[in-house]
């Protein structure tokens, strides 16, 4: 385990907010279609331009080398704002403000002018081939458990299009949706004093919940109206970890909260381990073999039993293969759980649109590669004892760039700074270069934004309060005498509609029917698209004494499938007083016999008190 003190990290934390409902620079709703289908798509390809510097971005060129064609499906909630056919609108002052007041909660100096940029991103999830984005606060600071964390830059930007799918054909077809593109985001990105893993769960959650349980002020009144929204998806965070030694490398896409220590470790551990691997490729003096050394390989596999490659070379696809001098159990060396050395020299194979490569440190029998193979390989390649091969199967241009981006890393003994991904089981796969300042380029469809004067002529003037979470969950407590679903509400998603219900409402009968009602009929595949306008009505039902509690799943699940409330009302309508002591005297006074038959149209309770009576 690698010391502690030489560990650095910082962490970007971006999370989506509410912005009344509106994207950044568009009027059209942020909330997504869902289901939906969309109304038309639209195919675009995308390439590289230099910044303001004159420099082009190695990020940029490296996705550019793909040559990928992007699908964007257009949904009704969409404009040509997305479709980068339209000027973007002026920033949402809602969104704004949020940000604004996020920039007071971290100590951060709230800049005079809001000066949009453009950063650019062409790996399609942006119809434009940029993202806007601008600072907002810088210089800030929170304290944690080893002392303050500076908050760096305290950003607004538009969120990206959402990934459909990606072609597995070799033809660079990716397919995005694009009412997710232009929600408006927050990025607070902290400097590198985080020293553990552990530390920097500790300031995700602390950042986290300040945006979590932060609400609108509207002209002075609480509005229990949420800044931020929540859910899967919501907020995810990027890693910049480094070690003595070793580099700043960026893990993109780390959502799981309960993996950001594991993330953390597990990166400080491969770059340790990377530098133990260099020293003993320059111990063993060992190296790759040049371009010239490549050779077709195919010949050696003449009615092999290996799918992988009998697949390929009937799809056209070549064999290619090089020697590498005395790297034999160097490849298989362990950088990360279930990742080798091996794999690290995959990545960039894979980004010259190869599946993977082959290797001598690997079990090749798996791949059903038979001995007489494996020894004509060695012959062809001239590989020996100490040496390794690596092969890779794909149409001959595309391998040989692949081999070539091999020959390249392998080289490479000192840790690369690097953009990886964060994979579900801790440890992260290389993605492409680290990008650099040579991204951005000021944004000139959009005038400047002057922070002291955010809202225009006739809107409402909107402010954020913050609550710590300590402070909620004492309310929650009192109003719901549980802790446990205190806790629920609190982590949950739906802690301000049970805020704005339960002002109307019995707080516990809100927040069964928000915590586990909804869940309930969610894994039945019941979904509402105004889900506090529906609950709202099953609540006032129940409130007015028109149906039991009993049946309040019943009724959601009605109006799910068209219902009208009245019409559920009636359904499910309670019986009661009169009705329920005929009702109770026809059955004999049979509780069991009642309850079984009118349960969703009996408050238990109302006929226990009609046997009292009898007795």
């Amino acid at each position: 385990m690698i010391l502690m003190n030489k560990l650095k990290c910082g962490i970007e934390i971006h999370q989506r907010l509410v912005g009344r409902g509106e994207k950044l620079f568009c009027s059209c709703p942020s909330e997504f279609s869902e289901d939906a289908k969309p109304l038309y798509e639209v195919i675009r390809r995308q390439h590289t331009v230099v910044s303001e510097l004159g420099e082009t971005d190695a990020a940029a060129q490296f996705e550019a080398l793909k040559k990928k064609i992007f699908v964007y499906q257009v949904f009704e909630n969409d404009c040509a704002v997305e479709l980068d056919e339209e000027p973007p609108h002026e920033m949402n002052p809602y969104a704004l403000a949020s940000v604004v007041e996020i920039c007071n909660q971290l100590n951060c100096k709230v800049v005079d002018e809001v000066q949009v940029m453009r950063k650019t991103v062409i790996d399609g999830s942006n119809t434009s081939g940029f993202q806007r984005t601008a600072i907002v606060g810088m210089n800030g600071w929170l304290e944690s458990s080893q002392g303050r964390v500076s908050i760096q830059t305290v950003c607004i930007e538009e969120e990206s299009a959402g990934i459909v799918s990606q072609a597995d054909d070799g033809s660079g077809r990716i397919v995005y949706r694009l009412d997710r593109l232009g929600v408006p985001l927050v990025e607070i990105a902290t400097g590198p004093e985080i020293v553990s893993g552990k530390h920097c769960l500790e300031v995700a959650k602390k950042v986290g919940d300040m945006m979590r349980n932060a609400e609108a002020i509207e002209n002075g009144i609480a509005s229990n109206k949420e800044i931020a929204q929540r859910g899967i998806g919501t907020i995810r965070q990027d890693l910049n970890v480094s070690v003595e030694g070793g580099a700043r490398v960026e893990i993109k896409g780390a959502q799981q909260l309960g993996l950001l220590e594991e993330w953390v470790e597990s990166e400080a551990n491969r770059q340790k381990k990377m530098l133990e691997v260099y020293e003993e490729i320059v111990g063993k003096k060992a190296e790759p073999a040049s371009e010239k050394e490549i050779i077709d390989l195919t010949d050696a596999f003449t009615g092999t039993q290996c799918g992988l490659i009998s697949k390929g070379v009937s799809a056209g696809a070549k064999v290619l293969g090089m020697r590498m001098k005395h790297f034999a159990g160097i490849l298989g060396k362990e950088v990360q759980k279930e990742r080798r050395f091996g794999s690290e020299l995959s990545d960039y194979a894979k980004a010259a649109g190869v599946k993977g490569i082959i290797h001598s440190d690997e079990d090749l029998a798996k791949y059903k590669i038979s001995e007489g193979e494996v020894a004509k390989l060695r012959e062809k390649l001239k590989v020996e004892g100490t040496d390794a091969f690596v092969l890779v199967v794909e149409k001959e241009k595309i391998a040989h760039e692949a081999l070539k981006r091999v020959i390249a890393r392998a080289k490479v003994l000192s840790i690369p700074g690097e953009t990886r991904r964060a994979l579900p089981n801790g440890s992260s796969a290389y993605m492409r270069p680290i990008p650099g300042r040579a991204r951005m380029y000021p944004e000139t469809d959009i005038p400047p934004a002057l922070p002291a004067n955010i809202f225009r002529k006739g809107v409402t003037k909107v402010e954020v309060r913050i609550i710590s979470s300590e402070e909620i969950k004492k309310e929650l407590i009192h109003l719901l005498k549980n802790e446990q679903m205190a806790d629920r509400i609190l982590k949950g998603r739906n802690l301000f509609m049970f805020q704005r219900l339960a002002d109307e409402f019995e707080p516990m009968v809100v927040a069964t029917t928000l915590e586990e009602t909804l869940v309930a009929l969610r894994r039945e595949g019941v979904e509402f698209e105004e889900v506090k306008e529906v609950v709202g009505s099953a609540l006032e039902l129940y409130k007015k004494e028109k149906i039991v509690k009993a049946a309040i799943p019943d009724v959601l699940r009605a109006i799910a499938k068209g219902e009208t409330v009245e019409g559920a009302a009636k359904k499910f309508a309670r019986i009661k007083e009169k009705e329920l002591e005929k009702l109770a005297k026809e059955k004999n006074y049979d509780v069991g016999a009642i309850m079984r038959e009118f349960r969703l149209n009996i408050d238990a309770s109302e006929l226990q008190e009609i046997l009292k009576k009898k007795k």
